[in-house]
Parts: C-alpha cells; structure tokens; sequence
C-alpha cells in the first residue's frame, strides 16, 4: 500500500528517519510519525520513496492472544491427563501401600544390619587378643609351610636322579617278585604229588592215577 504525504518546505527529512504510523490513544485516528535518527545526508527529495512500519494491529494482536491462549489450555488439558494416568497407574491404593511396606521393611533391614554391625564390632574388641594371636599364628604356619615346600623341592632337585633309579629298582623287583610267584605257583601241584606218592603211608594208600602217571618224575 502506497501513501501520499505532503511535508511543509521548511522541514527537511533526512534518508535515515523512521516512518512509522501510530494512533492517537486506544481507539483515536492513525497518522504517519515521522522520527530523525542521526540526521545523515542525503535529504529525502519530491516523489521519494521510504518504507514505513506497520501499525500495531489489536486485532491481530486479539487473534494472537486467542490462539496463545488456546494452545495453553490444551497444554493444561494434556497435563491434567497425564496427571490423571500417573494417579491412575503409579500412585494408586495397591502400589502406595506396597511402597509403605517396601519402606518398613528396608527400615528393619537397617537397623537389624546396624545392630549386626554392632555385635561383629563388640566381638571384635572383646577378643582382639586372640584374633590378634591367631592372625600370628596363621602367618607362622604360612611362612613354615612355604619353608616346608622349598625343603621339598631342593630335596628333590638334589636327589631326582637318585629318587628315580629307587623307583625304577622297585619296579624291577615287583615284576621279579611276581614271577616268581608265579613259577611257585605253577610247581605247588607237583611237588605235593611227589611228596605224597615217596611217602611210605602215602604208597600203601594213594596209587597213581592216570593223569598223575603221565606227569614228568618229581625231581
């Protein structure tokens, strides 16, 4: 929108000033004000154009404000929802009074953890004497126990050739051992049919019976 204005000769409006168009009061007529910033050359000449700023609108202003409004009460609206959902679902009777006795029995909890507290610290006290002996005690048996082990390992450094032919004697007399048993024990049945048929009482009584003939003579 283009607007006419006729300004008296003896006012010179510089390129810089603002042109704005207000109102007389709340309801009175609009006009063009003109407002002189630093007064800048060039002078503003016949036929010239400048921008000027918008009016205040209270209409737009109104439908503004309206919609502001609006937006607000369905925020608030949303809100209450959620409010209503949270009572609904976290804060009802049931979950309250669980969380009532979750906070009991946590309370319980403590003091029985404080009171166990108390007697591990009076025990404590009451016989630092003996514990302190036998912490002693313990890193003693520790420390002969860990001479203990190096004894035993520089024996058998020392001695692990010696150690090993001991085993490998003990081997070969086992298997000696067994095999003569075994030989004793496939000669017993001969020897003792020998003995019994050169025996006088034995010869009068006992004959020899097919198997024991065909047997080798006893030496």
């Amino acid at each position: 929108m283009n607007i006419n204005l006729r300004v008296y000769n003896d006012y010179k409006i510089y390129h810089d000033a603002r042109f704005v168009i207000e109102q007389a009061g709340f309801l009175g007529d609009q006009y063009v004000s003109v407002i002189p910033m630093l007064n800048e050359d060039p002078v503003l000449t016949n036929n010239q154009e400048v921008v000027c700023e918008e009016p205040f609108n209270l209409q737009e202003v109104a439908r503004s404000a309206s919609g502001f409004i609006k937006r607000i009460d369905e925020t608030a609206q949303k809100l209450d929802a959620s409010v209503t959902d949270l009572r609904r679902v976290v804060l009802n009777e049931s979950t309250l009074t669980n969380f009532s006795v979750a906070l009991v029995n946590f309370r319980k909890f403590s003091e029985e953890a404080v009171g166990t507290v108390t007697n591990i610290n009076l025990v404590i006290n009451s016989n630092s004497a003996q514990v302190a002996v036998a912490v002693s005690n313990l890193v003693f048996f520790s420390q002969e126990l860990t001479m203990l082990a190096d004894s035993a390992q520089n024996v058998l450094n020392t001695n692990g050739t010696q150690i090993t032919a001991a085993t490998k004697n003990i081997e070969t007399s086992t298997e000696t051992i067994n095999s003569l048993l075994a030989d004793v024990q496939s000669l017993r049945p001969r020897v003792l049919l020998a003995l019994c048929y050169k025996t006088s009482s034995c010869r009068q009584t006992c004959r020899p019976s097919p198997i024991i003939s065909q047997l080798p003579p006893a030496i």
